[in-house]
């Protein structure tokens, strides 16, 4: 394998480890108690075009992750399912602060929420550097994660999933 190829594979890796990473490792309890997931059927992905969000902040971490969504592209594909424009941006490294940063600056996903079940995944995403380049735009849906009690991922169930339940 080249350079490039090893570095693209590692960044990859690195990406989807920080986009799961919220809810993957957390020590708490599922929001849901949810059951091993049935097979779901592949996405096709966003219908949206990649471009400017209206992006509005709903939480921080105690790792200094800001997690924005852009409202406006909240939907409700099917029963039990909402599908929405979310952005995580990381801190940047201070000197003596004995915290890692992220080696992205940013991170966009567009994911899928299954209400029922209390997990998501990120059907379409793409990595922002500290340098200013971006990742390419990953479209192969990542694995479900649950969602934990108090996290970016809980707000969008206690917040949005009751019009996903009433979806026909």
């Amino acid at each position: 394998m080249t350079r490039k190829m090893l570095f693209s594979l590692c960044l990859l890796s690195c990406v989807l480890a920080s986009m799961v990473g919220c809810s993957i490792f957390h020590t708490g309890t599922p929001a849901t108690q949810a059951k091993v997931p049935e097979a779901v059927k592949e996405s096709k992905g966003s219908t949206i075009e990649w471009g400017e969000r209206n992006w509005e902040f709903y939480q921080k971490d105690n790792g200094g992750v800001s997690y924005y969504f852009d409202k406006g592209t909240i939907t409700f594909p099917s029963k039990n399912v909402m599908h929405v424009w979310r952005k995580r941006e990381f801190p940047q490294e201070k000197a003596g602060a004995g915290r890692i940063s992220s080696n992205m600056k940013e991170i966009v996903a567009f994911d899928e929420f299954d209400c029922r079940d209390g997990q998501y995944r990120s059907l379409e995403v793409q990595g922002l550097k500290w340098d200013g380049t971006a990742t390419e735009v990953f479209r192969k849906p990542s694995p479900w994660s649950l969602i934990y009690d108090d996290t970016a991922d809980d707000y969008f169930l206690n917040n949005y999933c009751s019009q996903a339940q009433k979806k026909q």
